[in-house]
């Protein structure tokens, strides 16, 4: 077992270099720190987080701590989850966000390069099956990575190739201890649930029922193999097709989008609306697949559209040369509405304003016709996001007009407004 853990590290990790160990106690992190200890390779910090969930979790850190820094010869700290409320829904959720907050923060302060947990064969079948079970994709199917990031810190899973029976088995060889959380058998856990469903099948009479963890996770390197090539293309595709703007724009090739299967699309789609929104969270597919059938829609008609999704205004435009363009831009903020509970969204003109703005603009007079509507087409002209439009040539403002998508092109005189 060494000798495969000691391999796989080493793809990672360079000797010499600190690393911290997330470890709970539990037989998987117990089992990892055994692993790591015996290679010496590495400069071990070792990070306990108590959660505080239960009464005597508080004493447990301590012990694990005591008996690691005894057994071991390792530092190690432990981190409390401080907070000044209880936590009752979506425990398991929020104490794992947490966990990984407290993690990459300490990691960040020491600089620490590289983090490791203990997911280990077992982990990655339970995970794989809660995802089909929630009607995954590809992405969903390949479960938990080896390797991944959490800001700049390189998050490493260096057991996640054993069996939990394998671990136990190194763990009773080399006397170490280890603890048991009463919460992995509380079935009020999905995952608990999932744990006893892959024992009742891994025990019974169906084909291969035996293998049935182990073919979990062939499952989940080929889905990997399928992610990696989809990845690639769709990455490669994006710099084809779309134009980068550097106020959160990105104007799109739809002629060439269009042609795209619609897993491509859908991908690129959440790429693009992350990437513009700058939202560590993905848009859910369900919202996807409504705005590619919008787009598929909308294209072949020739009509124009314009939605909100995942904090993004996006519209498509088309033109009598058949360069259609679709544009996905970033909400903001109007100065007057800058609450964060608040909907962000453009700043508006409303019906009753449109004829003094468009008498202001193409009249291009110096005089001040009305100083309220003068300062909100100020304001709106500075929030909107202005870039090159790939149809004509010319450079434009895009803005709400009484609901509804309008264009200011200030290269034609001050401005003509498209009503």
């Amino acid at each position: 077992m060494l000798g495969i853990f000691s391999e796989r590290i080493n793809n990672f990790i360079e000797p010499g270099n600190k690393v911290a160990l997330a470890v709970s106690g539990g037989a998987d992190s117990m089992c990892m720190t055994g692993l790591f200890s015996q290679l010496g390779l590495f400069d071990i910090t070792v990070l306990i987080v108590d959660h505080r969930l239960r009464e005597e979790s508080t004493d447990e850190a301590i012990n694990v701590k005591n008996y690691i820094t005894e057994r071991f010869k390792v530092n190690v700290k432990i981190l409390t989850w401080d907070r000044d409320y209880q936590v009752d829904s979506n425990i398991q959720s929020k104490a794992r966000d947490s966990r990984y907050a407290l993690l990459k923060k300490y990691c960040e302060q020491e600089n620490i390069e590289y983090l490791c947990t203990a997911h280990n064969q077992n982990d990655q079948a339970e995970t794989v099956l809660m995802n089909i079970m929630r009607g995954s994709g590809i992405d969903g199917l390949v479960g938990i990575r080896e390797s991944s990031l959490i800001g700049d810190i390189n998050l490493l899973r260096p057991v996640l190739h054993f069996s939990r029976d394998q671990i136990i088995q190194y763990l009773k060889d080399n006397n170490i201890r280890w603890i048991e959380d009463p919460s992995n058998d509380n079935e009020k856990y999905e995952r608990v649930k999932i744990r006893k469903l892959i024992r009742i099948i891994s025990s019974s009479n169906l084909v291969n029922s035996n293998n049935f963890i182990s073919r979990l996770n062939l499952l989940s390197e080929n889905a990997l193999c399928s992610h990696n090539f989809i990845t690639k293309y769709v990455d490669k595709k994006i710099k084809e097709i779309c134009k980068f703007c550097p106020i959160d724009v990105i104007v799109v090739d739809a002629n060439n989008l269009f042609i795209e299967e619609k897993e491509v699309v859908l991908r690129i789609f959440r790429e693009l609306i992350r990437n513009c929104s700058a939202s560590k969270y993905c848009v859910r597919k369900i919202n996807l697949m409504k705005l590619y059938e919008i787009f598929i829609k909308s294209y072949k008609k020739k009509e124009f559209f314009d939605i909100t999704l995942g904090g993004c205004m996006i519209w498509m435009d088309f033109s009598a040369k058949k360069q259609h363009v679709l544009v996905i831009a970033k909400e903001k903020l109007s100065k007057s509405n800058k609450s964060h509970n608040d909907v962000i969204k453009y700043q508006s003109v409303r019906k009753n304003e449109v004829a003094k703005l468009q008498k202001m603009i193409i009249n291009q007079t110096s005089e001040i016709i009305d100083e309220s509507i003068y300062n909100k087409i100020l304001d709106m002209v500075s929030i909107i996001p202005k870039f090159h439009k790939v149809l004509h040539g010319i450079s434009y403002h895009c803005a709400y007009v009484d609901g509804k998508m309008k264009c200011f092109y200030p290269s034609l005189g001050v401005a003509t407004i498209l009503v």
